[in-house]
């Protein structure tokens, strides 16, 4: 994850950058790196769980901060969706 420009919520600790954020964009394309950069296909599913816990906890955040658009909740679908079909 890209430091220094995420939120923390007391409730629920660092959130790490939102699609909400101007940096997000750049946070998937990083995670992207990182999912390239795994050796085996164990250190991949390791790297796409933790991607996807960092997109529940997005949810969750925007879910408090009541910035859960339609748009947002999309794009997140989407990401989430497709590092699930990788674990499967």
């Amino acid at each position: 994850m890209f430091m220094g420009h995420g939120i923390a919520l007391p409730e629920l600790g660092d959130c790490g950058i939102l699609p909400t954020s101007p940096f997000w964009k750049l946070d998937l394309f990083l995670e992207k790196i990182q999912f390239f950069l795994a050796r085996t296909e164990q250190e991949k599913a390791e790297v796409n769980m933790k991607h996807a816990q960092e997109r529940l906890k997005e949810i969750e955040c925007l879910g408090l901060t009541e910035s859960l658009t339609i748009e947002i909740q999309s794009q997140i679908k989407n990401r989430l969706g497709s590092l699930l079909k990788f674990i499967e």
